[in-house]
């Protein structure tokens, strides 16, 4: 903001405050004012319009993910079978002193 600009606000902000009894304020102002404000441009506005965007798209990606998983652990449990727990059974009854459960999943 140039100096000129600002002085001259400066000013009418400093009569505004003194005088702000005697100041009369029509109804619809404040709507009036957000308005003009909403209307300014600013690359803020843009920045939050491209968030705003994205996180819609990401709540629908959300979804498609999680129908996604299901969708594979579904697949995973049909083609290992349903019977994981008689797996882990035998694998503890076999061995307790050397079972954990990494050992059940096949990584050591």
């Amino acid at each position: 903001m140039k100096p000129v600009y600002r002085n001259r606000l400066n000013a009418v902000l400093r009569t505004a405050y003194r005088e702000k009894t005697a100041a009369p304020v029509p109804d619809g102002w404040q709507r009036g004012v957000m308005e003009r404000i909403h209307v300014l441009p600013s690359a803020l506005a843009w920045r939050a319009r491209v968030v705003y965007e994205f996180t819609g798209l990401s709540w629908r990606f959300a979804a498609a993910a999680c129908v996604l998983v299901i969708v594979m652990l579904s697949v995973v449990a049909f083609q290992d079978g349903f019977q994981t727990e008689y797996e882990m059974a035998r694998l503890f009854i076999g061995d307790p002193l050397e079972f954990s459960l990494v050992q059940s999943m096949g990584i050591f």
